[in-house]
């Protein structure tokens, strides 16, 4: 389930099984394979903005629950997403379609797609004023694949992306502050209440099966920007100048993944895999008044951060209605970070987790399928970790909890989860 508060310029909150994902903390999400989750975002740890993925060329959605599979790495606590990307068949050619609604919203989308449906370029438009007070939005984005057969067998295949929104949030208006007097409607806190957001991407993937192996080599770069200035608790900490914010993040990224099977026997095949992910990127926070001018600073941030994994399993199917997958996978994640609100102080982390994965699928009989599964998720630590710097703190309100120079207790979070149901239909 995905929640809208705010406007659409801004991250969804996710619930999937039973956990508040929130902003993507504990839901790993690929688009067209590629990791789509800010580990350390200034807004919120692994933070999922899905605005530059235009819904008409999403050919399918796979959703997982739990941990069980060997290529969910970080962010997978409660299970992973998968956006496949493509047009589907009777949308293939090209398509243009212009929505309109009562909000003042305007929706523009241009579609064009080759006939077998691997290459695509997309196109979109949003304005949309909203249901109320600070909710407007404007939105462009451009999507596209080039995908080519080789000669030499395998597919290769380019996709790029980029686009940028504006929008306003309304923020929420505390029952305690109406009763005092000091609002009149949901932009009382917040002279200016909104943010900006932007994100490109281009990803280079080739495919090859060869005898009996199967090889998938993955490598993508991108830049992400956000400006967010809001406030969600009025004067319940600071009630002199009220409890706003305004965070920046700016910085780029790179990856790289390579997946490897191999069948051994008939009926026993080996997966393995290697990923590495970076970013560079600097960000802050600052305590603003109602006017947007700065109260004090909470963070100051230069980071470079890195998630490196290595993954093995083993694939028994004796029939084709029973398969059997075991392994593991080990996750390294560094962090180093220059904060200058200490002096522009060094800090660095490297933490380690290995995670077991197990997963039995048994198609019984053709209307009894049962399936067992048992691994572990994992949540790295956000950058701010390393940071020695303590916010000064007004009010009795609970702040998140960072201890100075302190390193986490455990490796990283982890989630154990363990699953077995049958499933009886037509």
């Amino acid at each position: 389930m995905l929640v809208q508060h705010g406007s659409e310029g801004k991250g969804h909150q996710f619930f999937l099984r039973g956990f508040d994902a929130i902003h993507g903390a504990d839901l790993l999400v690929r688009v067209g394979g590629v990791p789509w989750n800010e580990w350390s975002n200034i807004h919120a740890q692994g933070y999922l903005d899905l605005g530059i993925v235009i819904p008409e060329v999403i050919q399918s959605i796979r959703v997982r629950k739990g941990p069980f599979a060997l290529d969910d790495g970080a962010f997978a606590m409660a299970g992973s997403v998968d956006f496949d990307l493509g047009v589907p068949e009777d949308d293939r050619g090209t398509t243009v379609t212009y929505t309109a609604g009562t909000t003042n919203r305007h929706r523009g989308v241009v579609t064009w797609a080759a006939p077998d449906g691997g290459s695509f370029v997309a196109g979109e438009g949003v304005f949309d004023q909203g249901y109320g007070e600070e909710r407007e939005i404007w939105r462009g984005t451009a999507l596209g694949r080039a995908q080519w057969d080789l000669r030499s067998g395998g597919t290769l295949s380019l996709l790029a992306g980029g686009g940028g929104a504006g929008f306003e949030l309304p923020g929420l208006v505390r029952d305690d502050d109406v009763q005092a007097g000091r609002i009149g409607f949901y932009d009382a806190y917040l002279d200016r209440s909104g943010g900006l957001s932007a994100r490109a991407l281009v990803d280079l993937t080739h495919e090859v099966r060869f005898g009996s192996h199967h090889l998938l080599t993955r490598l993508w770069t991108g830049y992400r920007f956000l400006d967010l200035e809001e406030n969600y608790t009025g004067y319940l900490e600071d009630p002199e100048h009220g409890d706003a914010r305004h965070q920046q993040q700016g910085g780029f990224s790179i990856g790289a993944d390579v997946a490897h099977t191999v069948a051994l026997t008939p009926t026993v095949a080996l997966l393995s895999g290697v990923g590495i992910h970076g970013d560079v990127f600097d960000q802050f926070e600052d305590h603003v008044d109602p006017a947007g001018e700065r109260v004090a600073q909470s963070r100051s941030l230069a980071v470079s951060q890195l998630l490196a994994d290595a993954r093995l399993g083993v694939r028994w199917s004796p029939v084709d209605e029973l398969r059997l997958d075991v392994g593991v996978r080990a996750d390294l994640a560094n962090v180093r970070i220059v904060d200058h609100l200490a002096d522009d102080a060094a800090g660095a982390s490297t933490l380690f987790a290995a995670s077991p994965r197990v997963s039995l699928a048994w198609f019984a009989l053709p209307r009894l399928h049962v399936f067992a599964s048992y691994g572990r998720g994992l949540r790295p630590p956000e950058a701010r970790a390393a940071s020695s710097f303590t916010p000064s703190h007004v009010g009795s309100a609970m702040r998140w909890p960072v201890t100075p120079g302190a390193r986490p207790s455990r490796p990283v979070t982890q989630s154990r989860s363990a699953s077995a149901h049958r499933s009886l239909g037509g």
